[in-house]
């Protein structure tokens, strides 16, 4: 029961004071011992050069000395998972009186900036929906939803004409076309004038446009088809 009592007791010792020693592949390694000083229990462990002692709870035992090989872990070498970032310098965010977050002084102004204009836009938007509301006779209650619709058409589409439309503006964009000149440069890939205001304005795609507005994006024929078709999510 002694005994029992005082591994319990290196056990504990070594969790505390010898964390750094855990590593996922144990290694056997230099012995420790635990033995009698002066009534007390003298834990001595050696690492290599060095020597590590601690004193365990007193004992009204004398005379018996516990040795033992023990598995040693070996030190990690690699960088522990949690750091102290000493030269680090961060300043508190607060939003509307309350500590919201910390961040690096640097960019602490450029960030708040950003996100107070973001704000003002928000509120400059539900002025203008609860106005349009107001004006049309409809229920200013609605506001929620009416932002959330315009939001949804603000978003850049997926899939369908106007996704290809994108396309398109991109190209022209990459080209560093006018769009007199892009609508030359699509006509020369058989795709008319006509035709191309026909997809800025969200008119369905033919089959047999698919192909030279494959060429003009530079992307196979079936990756086109999928976005028209709006199989799967696609970014070029």
């Amino acid at each position: 029961m002694e005994d029992k009592t005082l591994i319990d007791e290196t056990i504990t010792f070594l969790l505390f004071l010898l964390p750094v020693l855990f590593n996922p592949v144990p290694q056997l390694d230099k012995n420790f011992e635990i033995c009698m000083f002066k009534k007390n229990y003298l834990l001595r462990i050696r690492k290599g050069t060095h020597l590590y002692t601690h004193l365990l709870k007193s004992q009204a035992i004398t005379g018996k000395v516990l040795s033992f090989t023990g598995a040693a872990m070996s030190l990690r070498n690699e960088p522990t998972d949690w750091q102290l970032g000493v030269h680090e310098s961060y300043m508190p965010v607060y939003y509307k009186g309350a500590v919201a977050g910390f961040f690096k002084k640097e960019y602490s102004e450029t960030i708040i900036r950003h996100l107070n204009e973001d704000e003002l836009l928000k509120k400059a938007l539900t002025k203008a929906c609860t106005d349009l509301l107001r004006q049309s006779g409809r229920d200013t209650s609605q506001v929620k939803e009416l932002i959330k619709k315009y939001l949804k058409t603000s978003e850049r589409p997926k899939f369908g004409t106007f996704a290809i439309a994108a396309f398109l503006r991109e190209r022209q964009q990459e080209l560093d076309l006018s769009d007199k000149e892009f609508t030359k440069f699509c006509d020369t890939f058989k795709v008319s004038p006509v035709e191309l205001n026909n997809i800025y304005t969200g008119e369905p795609i033919e089959d047999s446009l698919m192909a030279p507005l494959a060429r003009i994006l530079s992307i196979s024929k079936d990756e086109l088809i999928k976005v028209r078709d709006g199989q799967e999510d696609h970014e070029i």
